[in-house]
């Protein structure tokens, strides 16, 4: 947490409760509400709390607040700590790494404050910029650890889903033909069962249609 990131009463309690509960959980984070330089309250952040769907989801995007996190120190120190290559975006490659090996929840209530003001690294624009460039590089990470992904095909891949852009009808069917390879290998790799790839085929076809709308919108209404 930074300085001025707020923990609500209870917070520490309610999440050490939790994985004294659960031991098979490794890393425990909650929802997060979003406040300004002067405390005035914006919108609250809800990951899921899915330990199936958080690590599926976070091969494209972080699944655990940094500030709400509370984890098991040996599963840190087995898969490593935080890495300085990745700036601005540490906590996104440890969960990465972490989830590979361990189950990540997150509690379904706000239990921490998260500032953010002009100082901080979301307020920066220069400070957003090396952040975003970290988090390409972990997503390439992510999925080259299920398929191998050429810097060409992820570049159209990270267009599309994380700048929203897809430039032609060629790049879209790229886009879905890597996406399902994806899904099937990460399915295979990860011997789901039945319910567990259910769980996630439900997010797969989501995103899915999502990207066709992503399309349309881009050639229909480029104005």
């Amino acid at each position: 947490m930074d300085a001025d990131d707020i923990s609500l009463p209870q917070r520490l309690k309610k999440q050490a409760e939790f994985l004294d509960r659960n031991r098979d959980i490794a890393v425990l984070g909650s929802w997060i509400q979003i406040i300004d330089a002067r405390s005035k309250e914006g919108c609250i952040i809800k990951h899921n709390s899915d330990p199936v769907i958080i690590k599926w989801m976070q091969i494209f995007k972080n699944q655990i607040a940094h500030p709400s996190s509370f984890f098991r120190k040996k599963a840190i120190d087995e898969v490593g700590h935080y890495r300085k290559k990745y700036k601005y975006a540490e906590d996104y490659d440890l969960w990465s790494r972490v989830l590979r090996k361990y189950k990540v929840v997150n509690l379904p209530e706000v239990l921490v404050k998260y500032r953010v003001h002009s100082e901080s690294v979301c307020g920066n624009l220069e400070n957003r910029k090396i952040q975003n460039s970290s988090i390409s590089r972990i997503i390439f990470n992510n999925i080259n650890f299920y398929i191998n992904l050429n810097n060409r095909d992820f570049k159209i891949l990270n267009n599309a889903f994380k700048n929203n852009k897809i430039l032609s009808f060629k790049s879209l069917i790229k886009v879905i033909k890597i996406y399902k390879n994806l899904f099937n290998s990460y399915v295979k790799k990860e011997n789901l069962n039945n319910l567990e790839s259910a769980k996630i085929y439900q997010n797969y076809k989501e995103k899915r249609k999502a990207l066709f709308r992503l399309y349309l919108r881009s050639k229909f209404y480029k104005n």
